[in-house]
């Protein structure tokens, strides 16, 4: 025995590493590999046509690592790599400029850059990329987001920065803000510091803005946050600000602006990047209904439109849509009965003024309701877990709800306008599906498929 052990351990070791780089656990749609997947900082390579989704490991010390994809659902690991890192967090958003790549991070007196020419291996490229933290105003910053200010023809940060934060010792209560600084000129070097706030957060114990973004979609200017401590899974769904059409950044009183919602609670700390067609979006699933633990399964993409009000709609990426659409195994008009485990269902419909629809999917139950402006995913009948206000009266007429389950998980889609994502209490396999409350349904149910992986 003795003479075979080192030939077994060398079997378990290849198998461990099989299991965890994705070969003999690649069938689930939802990334996971045996360690939950922490803060998403998305990228799009244009030149390999792959995306790269960089995040934060849940190790505790939140350590760059990497995920490549070519189709939007296969996801492998990639080594990541920094020579004279300050942080192990030395890649979140990334920023292209003159065939390099450059990213940010919180570095005890500044926020550090790193620099790459190749998206995986990284190197600290010295003080002049650094921005300064304006003490005089704050007393605590993190989650750099650099990005081009097209209008002004300079760089910008936008971070969360800390006024008072009575958790690190540094006053009373959370005074928070999100502030910006810009390069001295067209290069991202050369910082101003940080002191100009943007948006202020009074009472951060009950709204501490997290993972911020900025940038332009057509002629607004948008900030995207999580705001943290306002829900059990203690980071936030991603909030956004509509600025005035044609106004720059600093024109415009952010203060002032009404705060919408583009995912649900229980999809996290979600980040936008451009993709090769538009804006998409991910964010990680809470590993637990009921809250109390950081990072989690990888969403399913979305892709996020603008509509004409100012307004942003989210809905499943149509690629991914597609490709995980898989057999009809069952169709009807208001119910379907059947063994159905992981399942891709839709469900059609109309909605008179006032009324609500609830679709029956085993454990899972869905909620349209016009009176209320609602769209949600509950646990039971009494208890709504996850939702989306809409505006109450608007949605009469027809509808088509898409319902993707997988294990304790169901993101639902409404007419490519509305996207939620829910960690439930129990396993969502059922044997019937339904649709009441609504006139004309129709329940078509499919199985759920995870296609070929396209070369890296």
């Amino acid at each position: 025995m003795k003479k075979h052990l080192p030939a077994l351990l060398a079997a378990l070791t290849l198998l461990a590493l099989t299991l965890l780089g994705g070969t003999a656990m690649a069938d689930t749609i939802h990334y996971y590999r045996g360690e939950n997947i922490g803060d998403v900082h998305p990228y799009y390579d244009a030149d390999t046509q792959t995306w790269i989704m960089y995040y934060l490991r849940a190790n505790g010390s939140f350590d760059a690592a990497a995920l490549r994809s070519a189709d939007l659902i296969h996801w492998e690991p990639a080594q990541l790599s920094c020579q004279g890192a300050l942080a192990p967090y030395f890649v979140l958003g990334v920023q292209p400029y003159q065939e390099q790549y450059y990213s940010w991070y919180g570095s005890a007196a500044s926020m550090s850059a790193s620099r790459s020419a190749d998206l995986l291996h990284w190197e600290n490229p010295g003080r002049e990329a650094s921005i300064p933290m304006g003490y005089t105003t704050f007393v605590g910053m993190r989650d750099p987001y650099v990005f081009f200010d097209e209008d002004t023809g300079v760089w910008r940060v936008i971070c969360t920065a800390y006024r008072t934060n009575q958790l690190q010792g540094q006053g009373l209560g959370m005074k928070c803000a999100l502030a910006t600084a810009c390069s001295a000129g067209s290069a991202p070097e050369q910082w101003s510091p940080i002191d100009t706030t943007l948006i202020a957060y009074p009472d951060g114990l009950h709204g501490e803005p997290e993972c911020p973004q900025m940038m332009k979609i057509g002629n607004r200017w948008y900030i995207f946050v999580s705001l943290a401590r306002r829900h059990e899974n203690h980071v936030g769904r991603l909030s956004y600000y509509i600025g005035d059409a044609d106004k720059g950044i600093l024109e415009q009183d952010w203060n002032e602006k009404e705060e919408y919602f583009l995912t649900s609670e229980d999809l996290c700390a979600a980040q936008l990047a451009q993709g090769p067609d538009g804006l998409y979006c991910w964010g990680w699933i809470a590993p637990n209904w009921d809250g109390g633990s950081w990072g989690g399964h990888l969403s399913l993409p979305l892709r996020v439109t603008q509509n004409a009000d100012g307004t942003l709609s989210a809905s499943l990426a149509p690629q991914a849509g597609q490709a995980l659409r898989g057999e009809l195994l069952a169709q009807g008009a208001d119910a379907v009965s059947g063994d159905f485990d992981r399942f891709d269902a839709e469900f059609t419909f109309t909605l008179k003024a006032g009324e609500r629809a609830v679709i029956r999917c085993g454990n899972g139950q869905i909620t349209l309701d016009d009176g209320a402006g609602l769209f949600a995913v509950s646990q039971d009948d009494t208890l709504t877990h996850v939702s989306h206000p809409l505006t109450p009266g608007t949605l009469v007429g027809s509808h088509t709800v898409r319902v993707i389950a997988e294990e304790d998980m169901i993101e639902a889609f409404l007419d490519g306008q509305n996207a939620l994502a829910a960690r439930m209490r129990q396993e969502t396999r059922c044997q019937n599906m339904s649709v009441a409350g609504a006139e004309n349904p129709r329940v078509a149910v499919y199985a759920l498929r995870l296609p070929e992986a396209q070369p890296l």
